[in-house]
């Protein structure tokens, strides 16, 4: 079983995009203060079966980072392109991603609109001022071809392979 965290500012598109992936909406486990715990399970074709656990942003972020990681082997993290100020608030659990960097780490950029260019540039330096290096995938995860190949992204990152993206895979090495 494969354990995939979901992150990101509030609004971003953590439960749309977990309910595009798994075609059913997400089970809410725990609320507390402004932290939602949202589960979803996915089955795909010659994969372990993979856990999904979203994360809110919250004050005590760091703290269920810490117990809710555990076990896991990559982390989605969403940013909202409508909301440059959502960016800021989430800064620091984006540090904690980067300090920890025993976890893959997919970020994507929802919301956005390709006459943006604007917010790209903008995105760009927010990204490389938490010295940050990878890929940002820029997505709609309202579509499931767009959730699939976020999905993808990051199993590749983990040594997975995808034929295709019906769900065929195979681990690499």
């Amino acid at each position: 079983m494969l354990k995939i965290l979901i992150g990101g500012s509030r609004k971003s598109g953590k439960t749309t995009f977990l309910k595009t992936l798994l075609g059913y909406e997400p089970v809410k486990v725990e609320r507390e203060e402004t932290l939602i715990i949202e589960t979803g399970f996915l089955a795909l074709k010659n994969l372990p079966c993979i856990t999904f656990v979203a994360l809110s942003d919250s004050k005590r972020f760091k703290e269920f980072w810490q117990v809710c990681s555990k076990g896991a082997k990559g982390f989605i993290f969403i940013f909202d392109a409508q909301n440059k100020e959502g960016w800021e608030l989430v800064r620091e659990e984006v540090k904690t991603l980067v300090d920890e960097d025993k976890h893959k780490v997919v970020y994507v950029l929802n919301k956005f609109d390709p006459e943006d260019e604007e917010t790209l540039v903008d995105f760009e330096e927010f990204f490389q001022s938490l010295g940050i290096s990878g890929k940002i995938l820029v997505a709609d995860v309202r579509k499931r071809e767009e959730a699939m190949k976020i999905l993808k992204e990051l199993m590749g990152e983990l040594g997975y392979v995808y034929e295709d993206c019906s769900g065929r895979a195979h681990r690499s090495g």
